[in-house]
């Protein structure tokens, strides 16, 4: 299989990532108790819809991560130190965010299917444990730094259009600081991302 094959297929993964993270935000602020997550953590994963829709996020940021991979591959001979620092950053990223996906869609649910494990989510001790908010500052600082300079390598490319770039940065930022203002913010940051990330899919495939 040549280099050529492996970009389109990438290209293609990254539109059906694109294209199941927009699902996902959808389907997450209207089939799930959103407006009952900041008094009733637990509600959301009691929900009958959890699970298949958490799934459908853990599909979109694998099959994105290999996009990335497609993104890089194309353009990585220009990208200098600040595009290769991006790629380390943004995928390190994407795979701190499949794992806590991972837990959401398969430990979540059977941490509350144990009655006596309830207040980890309702009283949320989990949320608000030492070590789950050094993740989320860890995740979010990983994701910041590659976000900024894979971004950057972007827009100096000529090989994608500037667009693309703009559109990943500015989602990615929205995405990982949104939730402090509101969790609506960090679904319009997911949309933005998105759109960008499908800009490059469709590059990839060898579409304008």
């Amino acid at each position: 299989m040549n280099i050529s094959t492996i970009q389109k297929s990438g290209g293609i993964s990254l539109i059906a990532g694109s294209s199941l993270l927009i699902l996902w935000s959808v389907l997450w602020t209207t089939l799930l108790p959103v407006a009952k997550r900041a008094q009733d953590p637990a509600a959301m994963v009691l929900s009958p819809n959890w699970v298949w829709i958490a799934s459908i996020a853990l599909a979109a940021v694998l099959l994105t991560i290999f996009g990335f991979i497609a993104v890089y591959s194309r353009f990585y001979s220009s990208a200098g130190i600040t595009g290769f620092l991006g790629f380390l950053f943004v995928i390190t990223a994407y795979i701190l965010q499949a794992g806590q996906i991972t837990w959401e869609v398969f430990v979540y649910p059977a941490i509350l299917s144990h009655g006596p494990s309830l207040p980890l989510f309702s009283e949320s001790i989990l949320r608000h444990h030492p070590m789950i908010g050094l993740f989320f500052i860890v995740f979010q600082a990983v994701l910041a730094a590659g976000v900024i300079l894979f971004s950057i390598a972007l827009l100096r490319s000529k090989e994608f259009h500037k667009s693309a770039g703009i559109m990943i940065l500015a989602g990615a930022l929205i995405y990982a600081f949104g939730p402090m203002v509101s969790i609506y913010a960090a679904v319009l940051g997911v949309l933005i991302l998105a759109s960008g990330c499908s800009v490059l899919g469709f590059r990839l495939t060898g579409s304008k």
